[in-house]
């Protein structure tokens, strides 16, 4: 029985943690040293301004890797331009694709509105919304010879 109150406060003493020598306004203190001063500005970054710029569609200095594996920020990317209509003779064809329908100016302002007014997620949901995922009735069999 004495063994059992012996171990009791043995375990007792190692389950006190708290440092008797440190005060509240000295573990305050000791938080307050571990953040940072200042948030770092990465609107500025050179690789930030190519990222953001890819996104809005406007022309661009990439990166691209040598052979021997440095890093070259020399790959230059032109603006997004708006190509030629549609002019297939599968749209011809079939109605449902409506390509005659839509004008110049039409395309032009869809253009401009996915290019200048979308961030980068709701371009991502503006392309997701308008596919529909349809699963095939006959799946390819690829044969190795």
């Amino acid at each position: 029985m004495e063994k059992e109150n012996e171990l009791d406060e043995f375990d007792s003493d190692f389950i006190d943690t708290e440092d008797e020598n440190c005060t509240d306004g000295q573990e305050l203190e000791r938080q307050k040293k571990s953040k940072r001063k200042r948030k770092p500005e990465n609107i500025h970054w050179a690789r930030e301004k190519t990222k953001r710029n890819g996104m809005e569609g406007k022309d661009y200095l990439g990166y691209s890797r040598s052979k021997t594996g440095q890093i070259l920020h020399n790959s230059e990317t032109q603006c997004r331009s708006l190509g030629p209509a549609c002019s297939s003779m599968k749209c011809l064809k079939y109605k449902k694709r409506h390509c005659n329908i839509i004008t110049h100016e039409e395309r032009l302002s869809i253009f401009k509105k996915f290019w200048t007014d979308m961030s980068w997620e709701q371009k991502q949901i503006d392309i997701c919304s308008k596919f529909d995922g349809k699963e095939r009735n006959q799946k390819e069999i690829c044969e190795v010879s």
